[in-house]
């Protein structure tokens, strides 16, 4: 080959940064079958939001405005102009619920030109067409995008829902869409106190001009795969933990402290990755946030460039010098007990990192192995879990709210300006005994683990000192649902309405007064039968003979309906519910 290689490298691929919104408004996009559903969950859309907010502060006309980075988007151009997207669609699937989200916001709080200019900005992210002509969506899912078009489609956020309540068999995909899409609504409104059309305004041009990301484009789809799994494999080389350990050296040089810093930074690398799913950048996050202050996350390199600016580096590496080995322990990796963590605290620390999965209260934890004695300790440690529990868990307020509340009382409490008695007195503030038990009583938890891990604490506390405690979910017990999920209408036809079954029932089958816990034997022989078969039958293995305490009171919640019968229905799931939430502020106290 006399002149290089035989291909158009323009035509191999295409790569051009762009603001989101110049991105997303160009191209009539499609997701491949073989790609996943739509799958963000609360975590990630609550991430995607403070990336958000963050703008939101800024004055966009500055110099000083720094964008947010969303990483690169892959695509394949079809011949008939549609561009599939290989690596992407999670992001892209969110922004556009982002800005229907805003159509629907002005439509409910603007009219006249403000209306009509919010609708023109909005219009050519979600539909490729005019406005005026048939609305066909600029995005196409592979699943779930009837439910989807609805969801852009549709005039105000009550026909979004009688959408989703009318769907027949929800999938998953459409509970992540609709899931995300109130996430972003609810979360946008709570800012409309004022100046709805500034705000809903900036809230466009935070995504349309502040968000850059990198587009490729490529003719093969070959060469489309091999693009995103180098990206997605190498191109993790260079983390923000990396990034921010150059920085400190840099300055470790000027300070003569190179090669102390050098090896406590190595130590603690090696520590943390010796856990396969341990993260350095996870770490370093929820040390600044114990020591500093919060920040948000994709913030950590730039906040710490600042910090060194007015901290030396040995002093900075010392906080870390602190905390990465207690960091192991409350996280779970590191279970072994020691002084400080004593075999209670370790049992804590599991029943938070298995069961709740709530990792921002760690900072606090962090501040107290550093500050606290070992009964000071293990106090903070069943309380913040406890409130993370109430306030994240069942009252559903954001991460974001929490690790702000969090990250506060661990620098008040690493500068011995805030004692025990008050950082109780917080969380009993924020998540208070009426509010705790008024959600608590329509409680659904998400997943099966959840609801296994709440009824098992309330079981534990029912059955203290008496030597009866359930065990981890396992082959020997299964989390019952009393009203079963597949409700026969020759068993329970007392919430059947002719031959379909009543509309309340998807609301109440997942909620905690429904739910018990029981023995394997137990639940396999009562399966879908009818409340009294479960209850007592002649082969003794019904909630009566369960040897633990919540099965054998379910009883007292039937409702009776006609003819002296008693029966299992929404009524007793709703007080039982209200007997649970009673026991709950006593199993989770602050």
């Amino acid at each position: 080959m006399k002149n290089g290689l035989a291909y158009n490298e323009t035509k191999f691929i295409d790569s051009e940064v762009k603001k989101l919104g110049d991105l997303i408004s160009n191209l009539s996009l499609t997701i491949p079958s073989h790609q996943r559903d739509y799958s963000w969950g609360e975590e990630e859309v609550e991430e995607f939001l403070n990336d958000i907010e963050y703008l939101m502060v800024q004055n966009f006309e500055s110099l000083e405005a720094l964008p947010h980075f969303l990483g690169s988007f892959v695509f394949i151009k079809n011949n008939n102009k549609e561009y599939e997207i290989i690596d992407g669609q999670q992001r892209i699937t969110t922004s556009m619920l982002y800005f229907n989200s805003i159509r629907l916001l002005s439509s409910k709080y603007l009219d006249g030109n403000d209306l009509s200019t919010i609708n023109t900005r909005v219009h050519e992210y979600i539909y490729k067409n005019k406005a005026g002509q048939k609305l066909e969506t600029r995005l196409k899912l592979s699943r779930g995008h009837d439910f989807f078009k609805k969801l852009l489609e549709s005039q105000n956020i009550e026909k979004i829902s009688d959408s989703y309540n009318s769907l027949a068999n929800k999938k998953d995909v459409d509970i992540n869409l609709f899931n995300a899409f109130a996430k972003i609504y609810n979360h946008i409104e709570k800012s409309l106190k004022e100046n709805y059309y500034q705000i809903l305004l900036k809230y466009i041009e935070a995504v349309q001009t502040m968000m850059v990301a990198i587009e490729i484009v490529v003719q093969e789809p070959g060469i489309a795969y091999i693009v995103f799994e180098t990206l997605n494999a190498r191109g993790k080389e260079l983390t923000s933990s990396n990034l921010i350990k150059n920085e400190l050296l840099k300055y470790a040089k000027k300070q003569d402290s190179f090669d102390d810093i050098l090896s406590i930074w190595s130590l603690m690398v090696e520590e943390i990755t010796q856990y396969p799913k341990s993260d350095v950048t996870d770490f370093l996050i929820n040390s600044f946030w114990s020591n500093f202050k919060y920040i948000p996350q994709n913030n950590l390199f730039l906040e710490i460039k600042i910090l060194l600016k007015d901290k030396k580096a040995i002093d900075y590496i010392k906080t870390i010098e602190n905390d990465y080995i207690n960091y192991l322990k409350i996280s779970g990796f590191n279970k072994s007990i020691s002084d400080k963590f004593s075999k209670s605290i370790i049992n804590n620390l599991e029943e938070l990192n298995e069961f709740l999965n709530i990792k921002r209260i760690y900072p606090l934890v962090l501040a107290g192995a550093y500050m606290l004695n070992k009964d000071e300790f293990e106090d903070l440690v069943k309380k913040s879990i406890n409130f993370s529990f109430r306030y994240k868990t069942v009252l559903n307020k954001s991460a974001d709210s929490l690790v702000k509340i969090i990250s506060d009382l661990s620098v008040k409490l690493r500068n011995n300006n805030i004692i025990l008695d008050d950082i109780f007195k917080k969380f009993k503030e924020e998540a208070n005994d009426n509010d705790f038990k008024t959600e608590f009583i329509n409680f659904r938890p998400r997943t099966n683990k959840l609801a296994f891990y709440v009824i098992k604490k309330i079981e534990d506390y029912l059955s203290n000192g008496q030597g009866i405690q359930v065990l981890d979910q396992s082959p020997t017990q299964h989390l019952e649902h009393i009203m079963p999920k597949k409700p026969t209408s020759l068993e329970w036809g007392h919430i059947y309405n002719g031959n379909e079954i009543d509309e309340k029932f998807n609301i109440y089958i997942n909620k905690i007064g429904n739910l018990t816990v029981l023995e394997k034997d137990i639940n396999l022989h009562i399966k879908n039968k009818s409340f009294n078969f479960k209850n007592n039958n002649n082969d003794k293995k019904d909630y009566k003979n369960s040897v633990l305490k919540l099965p054998a009171q379910l009883e007292e919640y039937l409702v009776e309906i006609e003819n002296n019968e008693k029966y299992w229905n929404f009524n007793s799931i709703e007080e039982r519910g209200k007997k649970l939430a009673e026991l709950a502020i006593n199993v989770w106290d602050l």
